[in-house]
């Protein structure tokens, strides 16, 4: 049994007559206890950091896989020239996106509308 132990016991087992030496203790016995609380979460910090950058690893794997998958089945798909493949594990879509407009200098846009 350990000193904050046996201090725990006896202030459990009778009632608590409190001087300035006993006051003392505690508050003592209070500073350690809370030295191993902020240990047990420095822990668990440290281990859900290595946890997330696990995950993060791993997602981006398969991330990248998925990524190559789709990029062959697109090509697959435009190389039968055709919209819609219809498979056992599902549908291969094909959809032509509409033409994309961007505005380099807007002040010169904008000038040539009011006109």
């Amino acid at each position: 049994m350990t000193f904050i132990d046996e201090l725990l016991a006896e202030t459990e087992q009778r009632e608590l007559q409190v001087n300035k030496v006993r006051a003392d203790q505690l508050l003592m016995a209070i500073t350690i206890l809370e030295g191993k609380m902020d240990d047990v979460n420095k822990l668990c910090d440290d281990e859900m950091q290595i946890i997330e950058s696990y995950r993060e690893s791993e997602i981006a794997k398969l991330e990248k896989k998925c990524s190559w998958l789709a990029w062959n089945l697109e090509q697959f798909i435009r190389s039968t020239n055709e919209k819609t493949i219809k498979l056992p594990h599902g549908a291969i879509k094909l959809r032509l996106g509409r033409d994309k407009v961007e505005v380099s200098n807007m002040e010169v846009f904008l000038r040539r509308r009011q006109r």
